[in-house]
């Protein structure tokens, strides 16, 4: 399996009321794409990080294989919801790599 992780910050200019609007239509923009491509697992947006935390909100997404990750990055829909966020937030941050099950005792 592979894990496809983002977290962002949104920009300053917004309003704490902005951020959240944002925040929940990014939320519900990536979690639609599970429906969207095959071989997505799994798309879940934290969008109320602990105040510990150093993002706003955070991509955890699981695909089938790197082809269904590639596939996703490359999915029209993505690719609008995608224009949404790079239009409010400041920064990301991105790791992918494969999961390996750990064995059980």
């Amino acid at each position: 399996m592979i894990r496809h992780m983002v977290m962002w910050n949104f920009d300053e200019s917004l309003t704490p009321e902005q951020k959240r609007e944002n925040a929940v239509k990014i939320k519900t923009g990536l979690e639609e794409m599970r429906y969207c491509v095959e071989g997505v697992e799994n798309v879940r947006v934290v969008i109320d990080p602990l105040p510990s935390s150093n993002a706003d909100l955070m991509l955890d997404s699981a695909f089938a294989s790197e082809e269904a990750l590639a596939a996703y990055r490359g999915h029209p829909e993505h690719r609008r919801v995608l224009e949404f966020i790079n239009s409010c937030v400041s920064g990301r941050r991105c790791v992918d790599y494969v999961e390996i099950e750990s064995p059980r005792d």
